[in-house]
């Protein structure tokens, strides 16, 4: 498996673009995970639809952060195979997507 910085370095490299590297975040990352430790509410304040209020997060320290147009895309420490990717939701970041390489988290968007 390729370390998220050489994917990075590589993804940059075949689609001719600069990655915006961000060395940190103002706000806690939050992974949507049907196990996760957090509600919706604890995460990120008022929400509109009880699914919605139900819904499981879980927190994650980013290691390598890009942002990308208005999404955040990260790998955690820790967990250098999968990518999130997420945006802004209030003073915190939520991630409701995840990958395998950053390519494929990148054709998602």
């Amino acid at each position: 498996m390729k370390s998220s910085k050489r994917q990075v370095e590589e993804y940059e490299k075949k689609y001719g673009i600069k990655m915006d590297i961000l060395t940190e975040l103002c706000g806690k990352c939050y992974v949507l995970d049907l196990n996760g430790d957090y509600n919706y509410t604890e995460c990120f304040g008022k929400a509109d639809s009880e699914y919605i209020k139900q819904q499981n997060y879980q927190l994650i320290y980013p290691e390598i952060i890009i942002k990308f147009y208005s999404y955040y895309i990260v790998t955690a420490k820790g967990e250098h195979d999968i990518w999130y990717r997420g945006t802004k939701n209030g003073v915190n970041y939520e991630f409701d997507c995840y990958a395998d390489t950053l390519e494929e988290i990148m054709n998602s968007l």
